[in-house]
């Protein structure tokens, strides 16, 4: 699919892909088009996510909903497995996106139900709203709501539906929208409105590793908070400072493509890479004390250590470092480093950083046996001469 930037993030204004605004500080506005029937024999891949959470909620709860949030979904382009690392990624926000409507109902229950845009199936959850009562459970899906709102001062009973267009489990950080889309719910809730801060892309991180058992970085969450139209986000992992980079140039298309490998994190792989890298700092912070994550280290250092751990740590070690570490300041084409991938300047060419984006992806594929991922990487002709195309020094410089 070919996905543009989201206009913006979370946020209590809605915008869909018609670009219809809709307020949400005090009343959700309907727009003019139809309300979705709810219908579970009726297929909802051509809907649009705020029309089906507003059926869905007017079909189990009656009346309208009052409160509207959403959040997008997003890709990252450069920097995997490096979040939790500390190192750098440089992720943009899509048009996909979880849309949360609701209202306050007067009890201690929160009323949920939920479905999604590319699956019929209708779910519900209940359960209280005190915080000493919040706990995983089942469904899973509720335990990212609940663990959103076990951050957050105790909220009065509401209920709520929640629909999403961002594909389950297809890696664009479906869990994240949900997390972030809630949290503004939420505090639109208990304060009438909301901001984007550090403090709601942390408390939704944190939301993941308790109730989700889902030790992720700060990516997901941080784009999904301040994503922007036109620009991709970069994002320094340790100190949380971040800058926007437009991707406005006509020439540039992000292409998505669905490898059909549906995956869920924390049953996933990604736990053990996280692990992998833990072991590999352990070893490197024995001879070098300096060193407390692999945002510090070198491959000088790693190769020192490299006996010291097994085979498999050391290679998810080298990825790492090898994307965050070193390189001289790309000005030419082969000059092209993965590292140097997301050390990205205003006076950068986009297009050179196309080049390693591509280099990159073998390295993923190479150190953190990615294989889905490998199929971005192509060497029919016609993909050859779209990618020096894209390398013309003639196009623009990043703004950010």
């Amino acid at each position: 699919a070919h996905m543009h930037c989201r206009r913006n993030a979370s946020t209590t204004r809605l915008s869909s892909s018609r670009g219809n605004p809709v307020s949400t500080t005090t009343a959700l506005v309907h727009r003019s088009s139809r309300i979705v029937p709810t219908d579970t024999t009726m297929a909802l891949q051509e809907e649009n996510p705020q029309e089906v959470a507003t059926a869905l909620f007017t079909k189990h709860f009656g009346g309208a909903p009052e409160i509207a949030a959403a959040a997008p979904g997003r890709v990252n382009l450069i920097g995997e497995h490096t979040d939790y690392c500390d190192g750098f990624v440089f992720p943009m926000a899509l048009t996909r996106e979880t849309i949360i409507v609701g209202k306050k109902n007067g009890t201690d229950k929160c009323r949920l139900v939920t479905a999604s845009i590319s699956d019929v199936s209708v779910e519900s959850a209940e359960f209280t709203v005190a915080n000493d009562t919040l706990e995983k459970g089942s469904p899973a899906w509720a335990n990212y709501v609940k663990g959103v709102m076990k951050q957050l001062p105790e909220l009065p009973g509401f209920d709520a539906a929640i629909a999403t267009s961002v594909p389950i489990g297809g890696g664009l950080s479906s869990s994240a929208a949900l997390e972030v889309a809630t949290h503004t719910f939420c505090d639109v809730l208990l304060h009438g409105k909301s901001e984007n801060s550090k403090e709601k892309a942390l408390a939704c991180q944190r939301a993941e590793h308790t109730f989700a058992d889902m030790p992720c970085g700060i990516m997901d969450q941080f784009i999904s908070t301040f994503g922007k139209a036109g620009h991709a986000l970069l994002i320094d992992c340790r100190s949380l400072d971040a800058r926007l980079v437009a991707m406005e140039h006509p020439d540039l298309v992000v292409l998505i493509a669905n490898s059909n490998v549906k995956h869920k994190l924390s049953d996933s792989e990604y736990p053990k890479r996280k692990a992998a890298c833990e072991t590999a700092v352990r070893a490197l912070n024995a001879r070098y004390p300096g060193v407390t994550s692999l945002r510090d280290a070198t491959l000088t250092q790693l190769a020192a250590v490299q006996a010291e751990v097994e085979d498999v740590v050391f290679k998810r070690a080298r990825h790492v470092i090898t994307e965050i570490v070193g390189g001289t300041l790309v000005t030419t084409p082969d000059q092209c480093k993965p590292q140097r991938v997301c050390a990205v300047r205003a006076t950068e060419p986009w297009v050179y950083g196309g080049v390693c984006v591509t280099e990159q992806r073998v390295g993923v594929c190479c150190d953190h046996c990615l294989c889905c991922v490998c199929r971005c990487v192509s060497s029919r002709p016609e993909s050859r001469q779209q990618q020096m195309r894209l390398q013309s020094p003639t196009l623009p410089s990043l703004a950010s």
